[in-house]
């Protein structure tokens, strides 16, 4: 009853940033938490068939022959070498007929018409050479029945086939070996587009297993020497090896930009857009991703500034599996205003969220203007980021990235391979900072190589707090009031660059006299602790009356 109550509210369209963060919440309140696992949906299925028909009229009765011997004939080329005369590798086989089968029945369903498809093989002669070209092999020399092993696989899987989410059968790819994790397969150059059932999964190889009969291939979905392993070696079920292979994913954020002051391209929600949409001009304030290595991620290691509360903020959200796009919601919470500020979606990149050779995982776009931005205040602000999986119901994403899930965890057939390490709930890994309002951490006044003054506020480097009263470094009268000095002035955050700082002296006749920079070296640089900036400047000689003795103060103004 749980699950049949949210499958019906994910249906309807969610527009505010509220209802979608109740959605997220009713995932977890409702039955999707980590108390109730979440099912992955690849399932069994059958689809019966008695014959087939292959592009050589000189096989069977015009290049129609019975089901049985086309698998037998193709799995004495595909898997036969893997034979070992040992039962311990049956249910390797038997996982093997289920997904060639099954990759036929795609290749006919998904053919402009089903009834009258005809079958391209690559056919092999007795000695292992390949005669023809096809999408399947077949071995000319086979005969029915000669292998136990493959014989006993196909009649024990007669008609079972792998199906997903709309009792489809899947695109069973396969491959003789591959190394230790196969591909995502967007990240195959031999397949190259999102596919929601083809993810990467662990594959672990006993060398003593014979290679088989073709090159490593594309190392998406099965790998027949990993398959034979997992049940000659680990016990696997011919169920639970498939499901090692061939299935969803956990979603993860995969990388996020947030920019300043940028224009999000295309800006129509109503309709996606191509991978060159982008956010142009602004400042990007932050950019962080996760790359895959193995079991684990590497985080990057984030390119961060601090983001003025007073200007508005893009957002690109990258995610690695398509994710429904009415159950996405970014927040902005800080110590201030920690049930955060929504941003507001402008753009979503889901290529209809649809298989096929065009099929990417969601991208999202999104801004927040500088007046909600302000209800913030300032400090690290966290990007806390929800989504559910376009096609798992519940299937929320995964909170801790850097321990890759490659199973969600409701089906006992992966129980064997992920367990404990899939954690979902709202992404929060991503900081950035917004300031708070600039200070002068240091002044340093000189003449040729004299320093006669210099003074800064103490500040812990965690926090950038001062801690008590100015401290002077250097105190003393100006060697020659009417030559040129030297400025240089340290800010507390990154300031305005396209403008000088106001600088002006202050004399107790109350007389201002603006500083004009006239030195060839002027201007902003990054000061080495990166939360400041250094300004030096020349002074005009002769900017003082002769006559003037006594104190000078500093009026100093700049634009964060």
């Amino acid at each position: 009853m749980k699950k049949e109550f949210i499958l019906k509210l994910i249906n309807f369209k969610i527009d505010s940033k509220k209802e979608k963060a109740f959605l997220f919440f009713a995932l977890l309140l409702l039955g999707f938490s980590k108390a109730e696992a979440v099912d992955d949906v690849i399932s069994t299925g059958t689809y019966n068939i008695s014959t087939i028909t292959v592009n050589d009229p000189n096989i069977g009765n015009g290049g129609t022959l019975p089901i049985n011997d086309f698998m037998e004939s193709v799995m004495a080329v595909e898997v036969g070498p893997f034979d070992q005369g040992d039962s311990s590798f049956q249910n390797g086989f038997n996982a093997n007929a289920i997904a060639i089968l099954t990759y036929v029945q795609w290749k006919i369903q998904k053919s402009s018409d089903p009834a009258s498809y005809v079958i391209p093989i690559s056919e092999f002669d007795a000695n292992g050479n390949q005669i023809t070209s096809g999408v399947l092999s077949y071995s000319l020399s086979y005969v029915v029945g000669s292998n136990t092993l493959i014989q006993t696989a196909v009649q024990n899987t007669q008609n079972q086939v792998l199906t997903y989410f709309n009792n489809s059968p899947i695109d069973s790819e396969f491959s003789s070996r591959y190394g230790t994790f196969t591909n995502n397969s967007e990240n195959s150059s031999n397949y190259g587009y999102y596919n929601p059932y083809l993810r990467e999964s662990p594959n672990q190889e006993d060398p003593s297993l014979p290679a088989g009969n073709s090159a490593e291939g594309a190392g998406v979905g099965l790998i027949q020497r990993g398959s034979m392993d997992l049940s000659s070696l680990q016990g696997r079920t011919a169920t639970q090896i498939l499901y090692h292979y061939y299935h969803s994913m956990p979603p993860i954020v995969r990388a996020v930009t947030i920019v300043q002051g940028g224009v999000i391209e295309g800006e129509d929600p109503t309709n996606s857009h191509d991978a060159t949409t982008d956010i142009s001009g602004g400042t990007t304030i932050y950019t962080s991703s996760w790359t895959d290595a193995g079991a684990t991620r590497t985080f990057s290691s984030p390119v961060s500034l601090t983001a003025s509360g007073a200007v508005s903020l893009q957002f690109e959200i990258t995610f690695s599996e398509q994710v429904d796009y009415s159950s996405i919601a970014v927040t902005l919470m800080s110590a201030s205003n920690p049930q955060g500020v929504a941003v507001q979606d402008v753009v979503v990149d889901f290529w209809g969220n649809l298989l096929g050779p065009n099929a990417q995982p969601t991208y999202w776009f999104g801004d927040i203007e500088a007046d909600e931005l302000a209800g913030l205040g300032t400090g690290p602000v966290t990007v806390q980021i929800s989504a559910v999986h376009e096609y798992v119901p519940g299937g929320v994403l995964d909170s801790n990235p850097a321990d890759v899930a490659f199973y969600f965890d409701g089906n006992p057939n992966y129980s064997l391979d992920d367990p404990g390490t899939y954690q979902p709930g709202p992404d929060t890994n991503h900081v950035f900072q917004i300031p708070t309002l600039p200070y002068i951490q240091s002044v340093v006044a000189s003449q040729g190589a004299s320093v006669f003054y210099s003074a800064s506020w103490p500040v812990t480097a965690q926090s950038a707090t001062i801690l008590g009263d100015l401290s002077f470094n250097t105190f003393a009268p100006m060697p020659n009031p009417g030559s040129s000095m030297a400025l240089t002035l340290v800010f507390s955050e990154y300031m305005a660059t396209t403008t000088s700082p106001a600088v002006t002296f202050l004399l107790n006749t109350d007389l201002e006299i603006p500083v004009t920079s006239t030195g060839p070296n002027d201007g902003w640089v990054t000061n080495g602790a990166g939360q400041a900036m250094t300004w030096s400047i020349n002074s005009q000689a002769g900017y003082l009356p002769v006559t003037y003795r006594g104190d000078m103060g500093l009026g100093i103004g700049g634009t964060v």
